[in-house]
């Protein structure tokens, strides 16, 4: 088992014993950088591209008050939007079974997008969680189990 073909763009690559038991894992970091950089460059091209919105809002909304809100003629207003993005990766081991343990590689992508308003600004921050690679390693399952519990 020594020396299995990857696929070329494998983000873990599995080493091997002679017994062909797992030996170790490793992450090709070359790969995952470069998945994050087209990831963020794309996601960082749209949210470059200033947004804005043109909508009109009634004059009683703008004085404020129940009884104008949504009458009078309509003010326009332009709202601006933009934003950047960071990811990072995390890895994560848990439990899969009797000797088995799964590792899950996960991009954590938070984005924060800006919004203007006549003079106004906010900010509203996104995050998201995606699996980027997956792997469940085998170990020997044991000939004997025993549970021990004291009374």
């Amino acid at each position: 088992m020594a020396g299995q073909d990857q696929p070329a763009a494998s983000m873990v690559d599995i080493q091997y014993k002679e017994t062909g038991e797992i030996a170790s894992l490793s992450t090709d970091m070359a790969e995952m950088n470069s998945l994050k950089a087209s990831l963020l460059a794309d996601v960082q091209e749209e949210l470059g591209e200033s947004v804005h919105i043109d909508l009109g809002v009634p004059i009683g909304t703008l004085l404020g008050g129940g009884l104008l809100h949504g009458r009078g003629p309509e003010v326009p207003l332009r709202i601006t939007l933009s934003g950047n993005i960071e990811a990072d990766f995390e890895s994560e081991f848990t439990s899969a079974g009797i000797n088995q343990t799964q590792h899950i590689v996960n991009l954590r992508i938070r984005t924060t997008i800006y919004t203007f308003l006549a003079g106004k600004q906010g900010s509203a921050e996104v995050e998201t969680t995606v699996p980027v690679a997956e792997t469940v390693i085998v170990g020997e399952v044991p000939q004997m189990m025993a549970s021990l519990q004291s009374k």
